[in-house]
């Protein structure tokens, strides 16, 4: 497991872990990701979860800002690409400036430094969030990815330097979009050109 640190580049193992497209074609994270432009990567615990659906949810009602400020935004899940195909028409992500990933190997969570835990799943904070987001209407299914993968948030600026990281420690521990979204957008307005 990597560990991330703010203010410094990507370790080279998550650089170079692979990840896996909705057609199957398969890349290093460091090939997806821009050069002179931010990057959000948002890492759902699996394909089917309630809430990933409200993860996803909460990303696409906020995806308008962080297009304007020219961020790439990565999806990442650990379903095969099958259950990320089906995922991207659940939530129509083809017709989004997203891109959906997936990663069943899990090499790309454990290099981000994400956890994997029975405990942060079924215990009494991740059951509560899952209820919480299947009483918000969010499906909950089984068996599209990892069970026990936890979910997190990277932020990258457009050096490919980390400005944020976060890994759950329970289902439904998630940095709000809305902070990402401002975090976002104070990078770069801060790294802009006088005028």
């Amino acid at each position: 497991m990597s560990t991330i640190r703010v203010a410094s580049p990507l370790p080279r193992e998550l650089q170079e872990a692979r990840l896996i497209d909705t057609e199957g074609n398969n890349a290093p994270l460091s090939a997806l990701l821009p050069t002179e432009a931010p990057s959000l990567l948002v890492f759902v615990r699996q394909f089917a979860c309630a809430g990933c659906g409200q993860r996803t949810t909460e990303l696409l009602r906020h995806i308008d800002p962080l297009q304007s400020a020219r961020t790439k935004v990565l999806l990442i899940g650990c379903g095969t690409p099958d259950h990320a195909r089906e995922y991207s028409h659940r939530f129509d992500i083809g017709s989004r400036p997203i891109t959906l990933l997936t990663d069943p190997s899990l090499r790309v969570h454990a290099a981000a430094g994400l956890l994997h835990s029975y405990w942060g799943v079924l215990g009494p904070m991740g059951t509560a969030a899952l209820i919480k987001a299947m009483l918000a209407g969010h499906r909950n299914a089984w068996g599209h990815g990892d069970f026990y993968q936890l979910g997190g948030t990277l932020l990258l600026d457009d050096q490919g330097v980390v400005r944020a990281h976060h890994a759950e420690r329970y289902l439904g521990d998630a940095l709000p979009i809305s902070e990402v979204v401002d975090l976002t957008l104070a990078m770069v307005s801060a790294s802009a050109p006088p005028a």
